[in-house]
């Protein structure tokens, strides 16, 4: 460290000043500190994670423990213990596994040792002393992260060399950091399931609950504490077997790991792209899967493995098994049946029959490229193929 030692609020204050593109000398002159003192304290940060804003939501002990990691004398009596810690953050990882768990098995073998309380408390110790970046012990299968990039990558019109500009996906399990990417058209919500079920094909499995942030494609009704999912989303969820938990608002810490992916991500796939020419989205996906598999397999830094390793030992096994048969999107419309004992789905603008008991009545139509299923009182009481013709009728033979 440099000579000079600075308060934690002002080192908050740099990270703060850096995410706004300020310069090292417009910080260093804005918070009276010297050049070399602010250099050496990011590098200091940057040897833990190369994006500074990743520490945008830590409290000033979180990086005091970081920065100032405390030095532990390890009593003879603990050795043991102590020589336990390094394993004890991959086990933590996997299902089932708590701190109490590894408290039995360390009793098991050490009748003589530590209480609980203590054993706790030396851990804690132990995890403050390594300078480590995550705080939060990631269950392996328990959530996947979701979120576009703010940034857009771009196709080129092969006619008119006009830039198309394309939305850009990612999705990170946290517990290994396993990172899934592709390019789709737009955020909607077409384009945003269809980006989340190649993630879940591409991981080959189905996590516990998916934490989007408040997107539009995602999010009915944005709130603090009980956010809206929209219907389509939430049959997505179910057709998986698995839910949905959408980042709460004003809270940093719900999205900064999928946040960071993408920071990551920049420099990993965006960089070596920015001088290739793109005219369709097969070719686009098709160089960015290319670098994603290196970013991957690429060795963590402060870790002894890579992100896929870490997958194949950790995550896989715990994800849940895909369904047999690939979702299909569903999109949902209200009608009022006609006096011609017809419904009308309002995107083609062509008419199914219902019963004809239900004339006047609101029905709701359940339609996918293929299908129309319409569903009153929750009952489903018509089942069509899709045709889209406008201002055609389609008139079941038989009722349902």
């Amino acid at each position: 460290m440099a000579n000079q030692r600075i308060q934690m609020f002002q080192v908050k204050r740099i990270i703060e000043l850096r995410a706004s593109k300020k310069s090292n000398r417009f910080i260093a002159r804005i918070l009276g500190i010297s050049r070399n003192t602010l250099d050496s304290y990011l590098k200091q940060l940057s040897s833990h994670n190369s994006d500074l804003s990743s520490f945008s939501s830590w409290t000033e002990e979180q990086l005091n423990q970081l920065l100032n990691p405390p030095s532990i004398e390890v009593p003879a009596s603990h050795r043991v213990l102590y020589a336990l810690f390094p394993d004890y953050p991959k086990e933590l990882a996997r299902v089932g596994v708590s701190r109490m768990t590894l408290w039995t098995e360390y009793c098991l073998k050490h009748p003589a040792g530590l209480g609980y309380r203590h054993f706790c408390h030396h851990f804690r110790l132990w995890q403050a002393s390594q300078k480590v970046t995550m705080h939060l012990e990631h269950k392996a299968g328990d959530k996947l992260f979701v979120d576009f990039a703010g940034d857009k990558l771009y196709l080129t019109d092969i006619e008119t060399g006009q830039l198309i500009p394309v939305e850009f996906f990612v999705a990170i399990l946290p517990c290994s950091q396993f990172t899934y990417a592709q390019c789709v058209s737009s955020q909607r919500k077409e384009d945003f399931i269809l980006a989340l079920s190649n993630a879940l094909a591409y991981y080959g499995g189905v996590p516990q609950a998916i934490v989007p942030d408040n997107l539009k494609a995602a999010v009915t009704k944005a709130d603090r504490y009980e956010p809206e999912i929209n219907q389509t989303l939430a049959d997505f969820a179910s057709h998986y077997g698995t839910c949905i938990f959408p980042a709460r608002s004003r809270k940093p810490k719900d999205k900064a790991l999928a946040e960071n992916a993408v920071n990551i991500l920049y420099g990993r796939i965006y960089a070596p792209l920015r001088n290739r020419i793109f005219h369709s989205l097969e070719e686009i996906n098709a160089a960015v899967r290319d670098l994603l598999e290196i970013h991957n397999d690429a060795q963590q830094k402060g870790k002894e493995s890579s992100r896929r390793e870490r997958f194949i030992e950790l995550e896989q096994g715990a994800l849940m098994p895909l369904p047999s048969q690939h979702y299909q999107l569903k999109k949902f419309s209200l009608s009022k049946v006609h006096p011609n004992g017809h419904a009308t789905l309002k995107e083609d603008k062509h008419y199914y029959s219902v019963p004809y008991r239900l004339t006047g009545k609101q029905v709701k139509l359940i339609y996918t490229h293929e299908s129309v299923e319409i569903y009153h009182n929750h009952q489903r009481v018509a089942c069509h193929e899709r045709l889209i013709t406008k201002g055609r009728y389609t008139t079941a033979r038989r009722p349902l």
